[in-house]
């Protein structure tokens, strides 16, 4: 076994005992290593004479589904900082650490894509109703999210220089804007729902 490892040494202690002796267990009698992304098994052999057994340590904690938590952890540290799979096993690789494949960091980025982009929507709603309730109703005088951008920007667009609303049908005239409103109509409504 060369190079380093992640460990967690709670797990590990609680796991340094002889499976069929209860004897504690020595790492300098490690026989062999699974690896599993950051995570390995380690075969440690007991030192009991009369016994012999192998033992299975593992360095880390598991999920309810068998999935080790750090290349989890990985995962989403990669996600969060922007790199991708070839940047974290560089940087794994000069820390002497052993590399994750590339397909258990997809993996667990699929796995947890879904939770991060709900969370922002939620994160988005809430805001929004924040400024609601702080403008006091006045940003929803109007249903086009046209106007309702202008009065979030610049107050009412009916007294604007930059656009002016056709009160009779109730539609933003704004030329330079216009250009753009099928696609805030679009971020709009992705945003409230």
């Amino acid at each position: 076994m060369e190079g380093r490892r992640v460990v967690e040494l709670d797990v590990m202690a609680r796991e340094m005992y002889c499976c069929r002796c209860n004897l504690p267990l020595h790492l300098s009698n490690t026989v062999g290593e699974r690896l599993y992304g950051l995570a390995s098994v380690l075969l440690i052999k007991c030192d009991n004479s009369a016994c012999l057994a192998t033992t299975d340590v593992h360095t880390g904690k598991r999920t309810p589904n068998g999935s080790y938590c750090i290349n989890s952890k990985v995962a989403i540290g990669m996600t969060h900082a922007g790199m991708g799979p070839s940047h974290v096993n560089n940087f794994l690789t000069e820390c002497n650490l052993p590399p994750i494949s590339d397909t258990t960091l997809r993996k667990k980025e699929k796995e947890f894509s879904k939770t991060i982009h709900d969370v922002a929507m939620t994160s988005c709603r809430e805001a929004q109703h924040q400024e609601i309730l702080l403008s006091h109703g006045k940003i929803f005088s109007n249903n086009d999210p046209w106007v309702v951008l202008l009065q979030l920007c610049y107050g009412d667009p009916t007294t604007s220089k930059i656009a002016t609303v056709d009160k009779n049908k109730n539609k933003l005239k704004c030329p330079k804007l216009l250009n753009f409103k099928q696609e805030l109509t679009e971020i709009w409504n992705e945003v409230t729902g």
